[in-house]
């Protein structure tokens, strides 16, 4: 009865990591396509944070320093969560993967926007 659940809980894990693997393909995407002027400022899907908000140009710049952090993270994410279907405690390394790669695609996007917008 206890190995069922402890088995139960590890594959809520394991899915989680692919969800993150999901989230941060979108991200990459999202920072590609704008970074390429073919995902336009907008209200739905992107970085949504204030300083990319404030003009078309700074929605781009930020994006595209959001590529190399939001591919590195995504990899990072992806590797660990091929290594749960192996060694299921490596969903910490998912977690903390996504966690510090979306602080750091945040971080890296405002400054690039904020130096756009005060250039």
């Amino acid at each position: 009865m206890v190995a069922v659940t402890i088995f139960e809980k590890l594959a809520e894990f394991i899915v989680l990591g692919w969800v993150f693997v999901g989230l941060f393909v979108l991200l990459l995407v999202a920072s590609v396509l704008a970074r390429e002027g073919r995902l336009p400022l907008n209200p739905w899907f992107g970085i949504r944070i204030p300083p990319l908000m404030r003009s078309s140009e700074a929605w781009r710049n930020g994006h595209a320093a959001a590529v190399f952090p939001s591919a590195l993270a995504c990899g990072a994410a992806l590797v660990c969560s091929t290594a749960e279907l192996f060694a299921p405690v490596a969903y910490l390394g998912t977690i903390v993967t996504f966690v510090g790669g979306v602080v750091w695609v945040m971080i890296r996007a405002s400054r690039a926007a904020n130096a756009t917008v005060h250039a």
